[in-house]
């Protein structure tokens, strides 16, 4: 039951930013759009078709299906056992339909070069930084949902920043970023053991790696011809998919102290 009220509550805003996508609202919003904006070349990979012209930059999208997907059953499993509460599979449901969701969206943006999805992918990446934040307070201070409607409203309006004469997008995702990173220490300084500490480190690093490989793709392109295949795009959706495993294992840290503290508690 959980699990499809979380897949409605993911799916439902989602259709909604694709409706006001889809009927032009950010239509003058600039996007760079084209293969010359990727260091990835065509593969000389005979099996691989002649309309994916960036084959690994297009494959790595499904890893934000399998690894959602797979922390989707690992949530039913955890609600099976009695290990996770109603309010905490709701946080991991939702997180994970994000990445799932997500996969397709970044795989479209890749095929097509549409500007639709090139908007879509920028604008559901804002939700994803933001439900760690939820996850955090909800976590530390209970569930509330008049102040997760509020933060998850507040980052999906922050995109319309795009359509002001300043780098919006920008602004808004480092906001969005430094905001996780705060909850996130707020949440290791209550809970503060060794495995939680590598898992923040691991998913600091990741997300260095998410924006400075992609902001430096064409970049490595020209230092090796490697980088025209593993690009530094692709390179930088390995450590995406990665944050959001590393995210998962972090908060999951926090969930299962917090449980055993509380069970010694009522004990």
């Amino acid at each position: 039951m959980v699990m499809f009220k979380t897949f409605l509550l993911t799916l439902l805003p989602l259709l909604l930013m694709c409706t006001i996508v889809h009927i032009g609202f950010f239509d003058n919003v600039p996007m760079e759009l084209g293969n010359k904006y990727y260091a990835e070349i065509p593969s000389m990979l005979i099996f691989v078709p002649n309309w994916m012209t960036m084959p690994f930059n297009t494959l790595v999208n499904f890893g934000y299906a399998i690894v959602g997907a797979m922390w989707l059953a690992i949530t039913s499993n955890y609600i099976d056992c009695n290990v996770f509460t109603e309010t905490q599979s709701f946080l991991f449901y939702i997180f994970n339909w994000m990445a799932l969701f997500y996969s397709p969206i970044q795989l479209l943006r890749i095929l097509t070069q549409i500007h639709a999805f090139a908007v879509l992918d920028q604008w559901v990446t804002l939700p994803f930084f933001m439900w760690v934040v939820v996850e955090g307070i909800t976590i530390l201070y209970g569930w509330n949902w008049s102040k997760a409607l509020c933060l998850c409203t507040l980052s999906i309006l922050s995109y319309f920043l795009v359509l002001l004469p300043i780098p919006g997008f920008e602004i808004s995702l480092i906001l969005h970023i430094a905001a996780a990173l705060h909850v996130a220490r707020l949440l290791y300084n209550k809970f503060p053991n060794e495995k939680s500490k590598n898992f923040f480190i691991k998913a600091f690093i990741s997300c260095l790696g998410f924006i400075f490989l992609k902001l430096l793709d064409l970049h490595l392109g020209n230092l090796h011809l490697a980088f025209k295949y593993l690009s530094g795009h692709f390179l930088s959706k390995i450590c995406d998919i990665l944050q959001i495993h590393y995210v998962n294992l972090f908060v999951l840290n926090i969930v299962l102290r917090q449980n055993k503290d509380a069970k010694k508690k009522a004990e």
